[in-house]
């Protein structure tokens, strides 16, 4: 069984002048929500089961998705207050059935092969960053890969550098945030950090395209780069 977590909890202050109060996972592309089109991928590599992480409106991705989505059983983790990426994702590691899953952004779209990055965690089990190597990291920052292991996140640069990229997925067992002893937390700066120091976080490259709607800039880019699987979903 293939299960997914998928943070789609978020305000989305730099896009509300182009989407108002919608929740920022279903802005739409091409006439149809965000997070639609992440399920829809998901759906070809046979995920049967996805918990969505929902705070902000979330009464509006209920409305939506309800219990089900075509082949996908569509579980709710909400937030009464905000956890943070690292307290989102442990309360959904609890409602897992099987013993790891994948951890998608509601904001980001990356067209990684399932099957291959399944294959590369099953072999080691271990916390996994999933990156892309990209011409300039000046949004994002970087990190520092060696022998397949992240060493390091390095702050975003001041002048155009190239480097792989934090994606916003990952892949997690059900236990690896039990040792983590708050509930509310990023699990970029307060357990990445840490594991990336004890060499104990796994990197998996993706070539894929890569597009984060976070800002008006690249959510309008979506519209057209995201516009093929939009349309079949039509």
């Amino acid at each position: 069984m293939l299960e997914a977590i998928i943070l789609a909890g978020g305000f989305g202050k730099r896009l509300r002048s182009v989407i108002g109060d919608t929740p920022k996972p279903m802005a739409k592309v091409y006439g149809i929500p965000f997070l639609e089109i992440i399920l829809s991928q998901l759906v070809k590599f046979n995920f049967t089961r996805v918990i969505l992480s929902i705070g902000y409106k979330s009464e509006i991705i209920k409305n939506h998705f309800g219990t089900q989505y075509k082949s996908i059983d569509i579980i709710y983790s909400h937030e009464e207050e905000p956890l943070g990426t690292g307290g989102a994702i442990k309360k959904s590691l609890n409602l897992l059935k099987s013993h790891y899953a994948f951890v998608f952004n509601g904001d980001t779209f990356l067209d990684l092969d399932i099957n291959i990055a399944n294959k590369y965690w099953l072999n080691n089990k271990k916390p996994t960053v999933v990156g892309k190597y990209i011409a300039n990291t000046t949004r994002y920052g970087f990190l520092e890969v060696q022998n397949k292991k992240v060493l390091k996140f390095v702050e975003k640069p001041k002048i155009p550098l190239s480097g792989f990229v934090n994606c916003g997925v990952y892949i997690f067992s059900k236990n690896d945030l039990k040792k983590v002893p708050f509930d509310s937390f990023s699990i970029e700066y307060d357990y990445f950090i840490d594991e990336a120091k004890k060499e104990n976080l796994m990197f998996f490259e993706s070539c894929g395209l890569f597009i984060d709607i976070g800002i008006p800039e690249d959510y309008e880019l979506a519209q057209s780069l995201l516009k093929p699987i939009a349309e079949k979903l039509n």
